[in-house]
């Protein structure tokens, strides 16, 4: 199955599906041992965001470069899993919960800068 395809067939899923299948491959994976709690897992994305912070340090300082590039990519892409699947374990809906926040930041924005908030 190449590429295009696959990512195709993510988009159209829901960030709920996406945490679910998240959750699946990592303890298929064995990432997460037999007591492996929510708490594990906020272990588990502190450490992922410090290798995205890591990998965007690199690019910074040694200019653009590819590999650099996919380096932050793939971190990125470690870090939004392992939250997906956190998300999952605890019951949250991840399709809520961000539909809710940018509710929030909405309603944060100043009406000038085309938000909700009065001056």
């Amino acid at each position: 199955m190449g590429a295009d395809v696959v990512s195709e067939q993510t988009m159209r899923k829901s960030l709920a599906e996406l945490a679910a299948e998240c959750h699946e491959l990592a303890v298929k994976r064995g990432k997460y041992p037999i007591d492996w709690t929510p708490e594990v897992g906020m272990g588990d994305i502190s450490g992922e965001l410090f290798e995205l912070m890591a990998a965007h340090v690199y690019e910074v300082a040694c200019g653009p470069d590819d590999h650099l590039r996919q380096l932050a990519v793939n971190e990125a892409g470690d870090a939004l899993a392992a939250l997906l699947s956190v998300t999952h374990q605890m019951g949250i809906d991840p399709d809520e919960a961000l539909a809710g926040a940018i509710r929030r930041n909405r309603a944060r924005v100043p009406r000038e800068h085309g938000g909700e908030r009065e001056p």
